[in-house]
């Protein structure tokens, strides 16, 4: 469940045989105004959301989103923080145990599938990427680090790939992680500006035949295409 769907169904369930404590009512209401920030920040960007908007917008005071983050700093990272969960559960739900390649493969189709799934919640992580370079640069630190939790994780796969002998032991794990996650998240930007899910089918297929074609390529010797020739060796 995306983000702020997940979020939205927390908030309407209810336990009517149940007071509500307040630390449920914290939870429900800072749940409301992460949705309500997700939705903002999507249409207009951080930089020009304040925390008064995201109060209003949840239903709430001006004031209770300071209140409860204390900064709009905080309440961005908060908002990474839950968006890095989220993904993070989806991926390991997707992979389903796989390993190699194949753990490479789901979760680049969960890179995708979240375009879909939390189409408001995957803007506004592009709008933070981007605004972290320019008018919010301290955010550029924890945007960093998520980054470098979406590599490692893709690297890792490309490792035990190399392990099992599914592409040779010469590739750089992390430049390959890096690679294909600077490619999705060009297509993924692209998507934004045509707001065409179709077409961001059509890039999703052609990408990964382009990954398809690179593996195939640059596959290990345990599990080398038969009949493929060998590179031809060079008289000195």
């Amino acid at each position: 469940m995306a983000p702020i769907a997940r979020a939205t169904a927390a908030v309407r369930r209810t336990d009517a045989s149940a007071r509500p404590t307040q630390a449920a009512r914290r939870s429900k209401s800072d749940r409301r105004l992460i949705a309500a920030a997700l939705k903002l920040i999507a249409v207009n960007g951080a930089d020009r959301t304040s925390l008064a908007d995201i109060g209003v917008s949840a239903g709430y005071s001006r004031g209770l989103p300071g209140e409860r983050f204390g900064s709009k700093q905080a309440m961005l990272e908060a908002i990474v923080d839950n968006m890095s969960d989220w993904f993070a559960a989806e991926v390991e739900k997707d992979r389903g145990g796989r390993q190699g390649l194949d753990a490479v493969r789901a979760r680049i189709a969960a890179h995708f599938d979240a375009v879909v799934d939390a189409a408001d919640a995957t803007r506004t992580l592009e709008m933070l990427y981007i605004e972290s370079l320019g008018p919010i640069p301290e955010l550029k630190t924890r945007m960093m680090a998520f980054t470098g939790e979406l590599v490692r994780g893709l690297a890792g796969h490309f490792d035990e790939a190399q392990k099992a002998g599914e592409i040779d032991a010469g590739l750089d794990c992390i430049v390959l992680a890096e690679t294909c996650l600077c490619t999705m998240r060009g297509i993924v930007l692209q998507s934004f500006f045509h707001s065409d899910r179709a077409r961001l089918q059509t890039l999703r297929a052609q990408y990964l035949e382009f990954v398809e074609c690179f593996l195939s390529a640059h596959a290990g010797k345990a599990r080398a295409p038969a009949g493929r020739p060998g590179r031809p060796r060079r008289n000195n």
